[in-house]
């Protein structure tokens, strides 16, 4: 198997267990909500890039089903909470980060998790414990983290990264 072919492997595998957690599998897990002061992972603390940065912190954001629909993914493969949608967050350190997810805001699972780069002013080097690197545009607007994948992505991807966070703590 080539190294090319491995890592489409992983990321496939690494979205299944993303859906997995999606939709419900592992609610019986304690509250793992993330609080800012935990470390996700940790990571060399070198950069050469000296621009503006993501402030540590918890962002969170809500998915509804239209918008699930909209991917042209199907909803009823999605565990919802009683308001009909389910929550996606990244956790952010100086340079690790963690993604969390659940029909719970207040209980919500980790999604997966590694440590991240600054690419250039707008642009982070994303790595995943389990799939490698990945390039990940951002942007900061106050306490709104505007993430996303540049070009086209596969639509669980894109649902789990593309969108505008909300820092709550």
């Amino acid at each position: 198997m080539t190294h090319s072919t491995q890592r489409r492997v992983l990321s496939v595998l690494a979205t299944l267990a993303a859906l997995t957690v999606l939709a419900g599998c592992g609610d019986d897990a304690a509250d793992t909500t993330p609080r800012a002061d935990e470390s996700v992972a940790s990571a060399p603390t070198s950069s050469a890039y000296d621009g503006p940065r993501i402030p540590p912190g918890l962002y969170l954001r809500t998915i509804s089903k239209a918008e699930v629909r909209g991917m042209g993914l199907d909803p009823a493969d999605f565990a919802w909470g009683p308001d009909g949608t389910f929550t996606n967050g990244y956790k952010f350190t100086e340079t690790t980060w963690g993604q969390f997810c659940g029909p719970d805001p207040e209980a919500l699972d980790s999604c997966g998790d590694g440590t991240y780069a600054y690419a250039s002013a707008d642009e982070l080097a994303v790595t995943e414990v389990c799939c490698g690197t990945w390039p990940l545009r951002w942007s900061l607007d106050g306490a709104k983290l505007t993430l996303s994948l540049p070009g086209e992505a596969q639509p669980i991807d894109a649902l789990n990264r593309n969108g505008t966070y909300t820092r709550v703590e």
